[in-house]
């Protein structure tokens, strides 16, 4: 029953709308959804089909047998679409900041909430233009969120203070936000899907 539960949620959740929201601002994750549905899915479906099959025999052999290879099809194929959430992953860029951050510098995460980074960097970071599963937060306390929780129109001056600042930000968004607006910054670093910029920082671009 349970393998039967995962597998139609593995087909179904992508049609809620928050799932849908969610995934709009995760493409690595969305790029590899339709392997996952199929693989994880599907794996799971079979495998609790066969081993029904399995108890209707009264053959324990046969259910161990089937758990066993569907059990390692799911792993398997949780394994392969772990990938896509490495793409996501900042932790070049943490290497790079955290020998040089200070506490007054500033971090930002621009269009996207980069979970892993306040971790690797062990500090808290502003996000810019994003709202997605923090919402909720936001919204209940806006008055202890506001300043770091940028909206787009606030950011270009916040930028421009005086002091060090990091964003890390999305290839794809790269030219609408800083190239084509002219705001001053160098490049640091630039991984598949990120580029990681600065102002004001004695850092040799990569």
């Amino acid at each position: 029953v349970t393998a039967l539960i995962i597998a139609l949620a593995a087909a179904i959740a992508p049609q809620f709308s928050a799932v849908t929201a969610l995934l709009k601002n995760q493409p690595e994750i969305a790029e590899y959804l339709p392997i996952l549905r199929i693989t994880l899915g599907g794996s799971m479906l079979l495998g609790a089909i066969a081993a029904w099959v399995g108890l209707r025999r009264n053959s324990p052999q046969w259910v161990f047998s089937v758990i066993t290879i569907f059990t390692s099809l799911f792993l398997v194929a949780a394994a392969v679409g772990g990938g896509s959430f490495d793409k996501a992953s900042t932790k070049k860029f943490a290497m790079i900041l955290k020998p040089v951050l200070k506490a007054e510098d500033r971090v930002y995460s621009v269009g996207i909430y980069t979970q892993d980074l306040p971790v690797y960097l062990g500090r808290l970071i502003s996000v810019v233009d994003y709202r997605g599963e923090l919402g909720f937060g936001i919204d209940a306390e806006p008055e202890m969120t506001s300043k770091r929780f940028l909206e787009r129109e606030k950011f270009a001056a916040d930028w421009l203070k005086p002091g060090t600042a990091y964003a890390v930000i999305r290839e794809s968004a790269y030219k609408k936000w800083f190239s084509t607006l002219g705001i001053p910054h160098k490049v640091l670093a630039q991984t598949s899907r990120f580029i990681l910029i600065a102002k004001d920082a004695a850092l040799p671009s990569s």
